[in-house]
């Protein structure tokens, strides 16, 4: 299964993480003000499973291994927010997994997540789980982990 690390600046510290614990993922910068969309909508349309990971976001160990090995759809841990200890109370990004058969049940997701403006303009790139979360929750929940995640604040 792709493991897919979106980030803006190269997370030198991130790639050690995973790789002290035999990971390889495939990183992709997403600069600019739909990088991110565009990185996720490239993704739903290649159908094939896969794990996102923020470049922020510090899994423990097994933390990926137990998304991959689930038979849910759709399934996260729930993360730290950011500038909070709570975790979030929707399905964000941050440790995800979609399976490729939800983008066969639901392909043309992106684009209706795409056509969202929820406060700060359309495919803004802060806004892009609450728009999935809100789109793909009526045909299938999000099943959650309790695997531990550390969100590593980067300003």
């Amino acid at each position: 299964m792709k493991l897919v690390v979106p980030y803006v600046q190269w997370p030198l510290e991130l790639a050690e993480h995973l790789a002290e614990q035999g990971l390889s993922a495939r990183f992709c910068d997403t600069s600019g003000p739909e990088g991110y969309w565009l990185l996720l909508s490239r993704l739903w349309d290649e159908h094939e499973d896969f794990i996102l990971l923020e470049a922020d976001k510090f899994p423990a160990a097994g933390a990926l291994e137990e998304l991959q090995r689930c038979e849910e759809p759709w399934c996260a841990h729930r993360v730290p927010m950011r500038d909070a200890q709570e975790r979030s109370p929707y399905p964000s990004l941050a440790c995800t997994k979609f399976a490729g058969r939800l983008m066969h049940l639901v392909p043309d997701l992106m684009v209706h997540v795409g056509e969202l403006d929820l406060g700060l303009g359309m495919r803004e790139w802060s806004r892009l789980d609450l728009a999935v979360s809100g789109l793909l929750e009526p045909y299938v929940p999000c099943h959650y982990h309790q695997g531990l995640v550390e969100h590593r604040h980067r300003h």
